[in-house]
């Protein structure tokens, strides 16, 4: 690994556990990877580190994320997109709970 992708990768770690103290997250809720959600306004949330669908309905979404579950309250809530790694979760976004 070249030093610039080392000192990158290092960036994102040390960026994971702020989010995670801020968060009230425990820092190791994802073994092996990072739980990264961006929104765009309360309309869209990309979320990477998804490991599966727990619950799916159009006013909730839960997903599994290593020990963690995220929970997003709403209306029209809906599933855009869903690899192995990462959902889109598009609607009327009103809350986000996290819970281990």
């Amino acid at each position: 690994m070249s030093g610039h992708r080392v000192q990158k990768e290092k960036g994102r770690k040390e960026n994971a556990s702020m989010l995670a103290r801020m968060l009230e997250m425990p820092e190791n809720a994802m073994p092996g990877g990072v739980l990264h959600i961006e929104f765009t306004s309360s309309r869209e949330a990309v979320i990477d580190g998804c490991q599966g669908i727990l619950e799916y309905d159009e006013n909730k979404v839960r997903l599994l994320a290593g020990r963690v579950e995220v929970t997003f309250q709403g209306h029209k809530l809906q599933l855009k997109c869903l690899t192995l790694d990462s959902a889109i979760v598009e609607g009327n976004i009103t809350s986000v709970q996290f819970s281990e």
